[in-house]
């Protein structure tokens, strides 16, 4: 489980939560425990970077979906950055209905709170 990064920065106040490698069963623990310490400090508007990212599994989503709204019941939103296409085309297959939004970079995403969309 320790092979699974995950790097923090804030750009003017947004988390951008950076991850690398394979979000599954066994590393999706880690992420939740790092979203727990946003939602702990108050940080409601974040990015997850998902530019290094090659695979989800099921596990995973779920957990990124109960974080997803947690941060919407508390005011927030949640932004997925740079998508690799394996992420991509898995989370389209789950045909969930309250996807967080997707942008094709992180300056995107983080362009678009400041713009408070």
């Amino acid at each position: 489980m320790d092979d699974f990064p995950i790097k923090f920065r804030f750009v003017e106040g947004i988390a951008v939560v950076s991850v690398e490698g394979e979000l599954d069963a066994h590393t999706a623990p880690l992420l939740g425990h790092a979203f727990g310490e946003l939602i702990a400090r108050d940080r409601h508007r974040i990015v997850l970077d998902c530019r290094e990212l090659a695979y989800m599994s099921s596990a995973a989503f779920g957990l990124l979906i109960a974080f997803v709204e947690e941060t919407r019941d508390r005011g927030g939103s949640v932004k997925l950055a740079d998508l690799h296409y394996r992420v991509s085309d898995f989370l389209a297959a789950m045909q969930y209905p309250f996807l967080p939004p997707v942008y094709d970079t992180v300056d995107e995403a983080v362009t678009s709170f400041l713009r408070g969309d």
